[in-house]
């Protein structure tokens, strides 16, 4: 070793004290643990899946309960879907159907003509209700069309779900005008219009124009299942969280594969209830429908 090598050694190992010393020793870093997790037990591992499989089918169940309360329930969302239909050709073509009839049901428009009419043309009075029928079909779709006629037929719906809720809720009843025990949607201020639109003044009985939404035969059974849903909708939904705690506890060691297997639960229940929706929506347009209402309802549940 040559003494130049030893004058520039000595600088260098006083240099690597200094760090390691301003380091610590390597033994003073924790020790990074190594040890796998204890496996699950097999009962253990049952219970896990039962109790995520319990909180999945709750779920199931919580989620129809909410939804079904938004569609029925929520005036607001029920006035913006209505509004959105009457955009719907199917359900405005329909709607303009049952205007038409009821202006033109029981001769009244053929009687007003009859008694407008001269006497010596007076005769013809039932041809020219019968032509003013066919003109009014295309009349009431174009009145329909209108932005003051969906502004009235939202306020038609309001008015109507307001009804229909404080009734399901039990809520001031003494001021709700609900006839022979059923809710219904007057379309009389169209038929009105209507009836202006094509040059002719009827008057309609009280219950002209009225589409039932509820009969009173079917009051208590919807009223109890109501208080069933508003209990449902929040009681499930804790015990969902409650039983997925639950089941992050018994997986302790394991919650990384707990958590995927509840992932996927939660994914599958997402496509049931897209299935269920659409089987469901089937069978209730083929029950409630006919060939000339079938788009109308479809466009209703879609």
């Amino acid at each position: 070793m040559t003494p130049n090598d030893t004058d520039s050694s000595q600088p260098e190992s006083w240099l690597d004290k200094a760090k390691a010393s301003l380091r610590g020793p390597a033994d003073a870093q924790p020790p990074v643990s190594t040890t796998p997790a204890e496996p699950l037990t097999r009962g253990r591992q049952i219970l896990v899946w039962v109790v995520i499989g319990v909180a999945a089918l709750l779920l199931l169940v919580s989620a129809l309960t909410i939804w079904v309360e938004r569609q029925v329930l929520d005036t607001d969302n029920w006035v913006d879907t209505s509004g959105q239909l009457l955009e719907d050709d199917a359900v405005r073509e329909a709607t303009a159907d049952v205007l038409v009839e009821s202006l033109f049901a029981d001769d009244r428009v053929t009687d007003v003509l009859r008694e407008e009419l001269p006497p010596e043309v007076s005769l013809f009075a039932p041809q020219a209700s019968a032509l003013l029928q066919n003109l009014a079909f295309e009349a009431a779709n174009e009145l329909l069309g209108l932005p003051q006629t969906q502004a009235i037929w939202r306020d038609i719906n309001r008015a109507a779900h307001e009804r229909l809720v404080a009734v399901l809720r039990e809520e001031d009843l003494e001021r709700l005008s609900v006839e022979d025990g059923r809710v219904y949607l007057d379309l009389q201020p169209l038929v009105d219009q209507l009836g202006s639109r094509v040059g002719v003044s009827v008057t309609l009985p009280a219950d002209a124009a009225q589409i039932t939404v509820i009969e009173s035969e079917d009051l208590s059974v919807a009223q109890e299942a109501v208080q069933l849903l508003d209990f449902l909708s929040v009681f499930i939904f804790l015990v969902v969280l409650a039983l997925l705690v639950l089941a992050f506890w018994l997986a302790r060691g394991h919650r990384r594969v707990t958590l995927r297997t509840t992932g996927w639960t939660w994914v599958a229940v997402g496509i049931v209830l897209l299935v269920a929706r659409r089987l469901v929506g089937n069978a209730l347009i083929d029950s409630t429908t006919d060939a000339a209402t079938v788009d109308a309802g479809t466009a209703v549940w879609e």
